[in-house]
């Protein structure tokens, strides 16, 4: 098996294994690797920026060992070298060893040799959390958008067999735990027009399946976010990333429509029945830190509610219960297609919105003093079109609402068990009618505005929006 080695930009000695696994001198030196940009991104004022794309060519893959190897979950950045030039290969190399196919002047006999693939990194602004539905959709989304219409990007993609994807451990991992991403993989690219792909299907390059080195023609690699090298200077590295965190999942309507289209026909979802003969709450239930215990209590209210609001002779709601964690990309996306109105805690998961009609609404349930970290929710439902209110919240008589998120410091515990009691009668059930009896009304307006509320700005711009709505009475408190 071919040696581990980290390949510098500077040219190194390579080594190949003798038949007893023991290594032999190279014969020559190996050629740096080095990424070519494919496409560029454009600034503000129409310069090219960075590249969204990015080719390597002849180029061989292997994991790294060591406990900052393949598998692992990057700390942060890692887009400048030593020298403080962005370099796009940085994140990959942490992760998987590249080195030049035939390195070594020794034919790579047995060798898995393939044309084109792509690495791809769940990466959102300088986080890598590869669990995180909310990061695997900003990073595939970003992905989606950037090759956009671009008819010989679309092709380089279509000849795509493969995906080498270095976060995860195992193709098993990928098709237990992953199955969103793997799912979204299949929505955001096109079709594989390659017949090295079995029944369309690409191949997936988790860590142990590139136990024995691939090698590529061409590995196309994709960088969502912008060269925060350290020779723009602090003002210019500063801002770049404000605009990666301002940027928007979809770049425009014309990215939704696209996308909502290609998810329609990947994931064969359904055609749903009109408003006038069905209407479907889907509330989504966590049993964790982000949701309730008293959620039957909850359910039963809301069915009773649901009863209540819906005027005589007009169509009746249902009440469709969701727990996401037990559902697949396709199960998640074929609920929400034909949901109206999307109650739900906070959380991750709210990114299947994405899969939800223009005509439908979405109002998200707080912790007390949580209210406004909902991050990218509104701004999500914003770009789909969809109507939304602002979030109720689950504060008593004797608790306040934070905007700063001052009793909301343990609200991200993940896995634990949630100790929060909420109050039906006082928080949930004015909104909750407010936003069930707007959605019987035609949706002119196409969703909410996004921008700063004054009392947001004086406390140093946290997550705090003046969330409008849809122009309606979208107040809940």
């Amino acid at each position: 098996m071919l040696s581990l080695l980290l390949m510098s930009e500077a040219p190194a000695l390579a080594s190949l294994p003798d038949a007893d696994g023991a290594l032999v001198p190279a014969e020559r030196q190996c050629a740096a690797i080095k990424a070519h940009p494919i496409t560029e991104a454009l600034d503000a004022k129409g310069r090219p920026n960075w590249s969204r794309f990015y080719s390597v060519k002849n180029v061989c893959v292997a994991p790294r060992a060591g406990w900052l190897g393949c598998g692992t979950r990057l700390e942060a950045g890692f887009d400048d070298d030593a020298s403080g030039d962005f370099d796009p290969l940085n994140a990959l190399r942490q992760w998987l060893d590249l080195f030049e196919s035939g390195c070594g002047g020794t034919p790579l006999e047995g060798v898995r040799k393939e044309s084109a693939g792509l690495a791809f990194t769940v990466q959102h602004i300088n986080a890598y959390n590869e669990e995180s539905i909310q990061h695997q959709g900003a990073s595939l989304l970003a992905m989606f958008g950037d090759a956009g219409e671009d008819k010989e990007m679309q092709k380089r993609l279509a000849r795509v067999t493969s995906v080498v994807l270095p976060q995860y451990a195992s193709r098993e991992q990928l098709a237990g735990e992953m199955q969103w991403l793997t799912g979204m993989l299949g929505v955001v690219l096109p079709k594989c027009v390659s017949n090295k792909c079995k029944e369309g299907q690409r191949e997936l390059h988790a860590c142990a399946e590139l136990a024995e080195p691939v090698c590529f023609d061409e590995l196309i690699v994709h960088r969502q976010v912008g060269p925060w090298s350290a020779s723009h200077g602090k003002a210019q590295k500063e801002k770049e990333a404000a605009d990666m965190r301002n940027r928007q999942l979809f770049a425009s309507a014309a990215d939704v429509r696209r996308f909502q289209w290609r998810a329609a026909s990947t994931l064969k979802l359904p055609e749903c029945p009109p408003p006038s003969e069905k209407l479907t709450v889907t509330m989504a239930v966590r049993r964790d830190a982000r949701g309730y215990v008293n959620w039957d209590e909850l359910i039963g209210k809301t069915r009773s509610l649901l009863k209540r609001v819906t005027p005589e002779g007009e169509t009746p709601w249902t009440l469709e219960l969701w727990e996401p964690k037990a559902e697949d990309l396709h199960g998640q996306a074929q609920r929400l297609s034909c949901t109206d109105l999307l109650l739900s805690v906070q959380g991750a998961h709210a990114s299947n919105m994405m899969f939800m009609p223009p005509r439908a609404g979405v109002l998200f349930t707080a912790r007390c003093g949580c209210k406004y970290q909902s991050g990218f929710m509104h701004e999500l439902a914003s770009q789909l079109g969809l109507r939304w209110w602002d979030a109720l919240e689950d504060c008593t008589a004797g608790q306040t609402n934070s905007s700063a998120g001052g009793e909301c410091n343990t609200w991200n515990e993940h896995g634990k068990t949630s100790t929060v009691l909420s109050d039906f009668e006082a928080n949930w059930e004015q909104p909750l009618t407010r936003a069930l009896m707007a959605l019987r009304k035609p949706n002119a307006t196409k969703g909410g505005l996004w921008r700063p509320s004054e009392k947001a700005g004086k406390k140093g711009g946290k997550l705090a929006k003046d969330r409008e709505g849809s122009r309606e009475d979208s107040r809940s408190q």
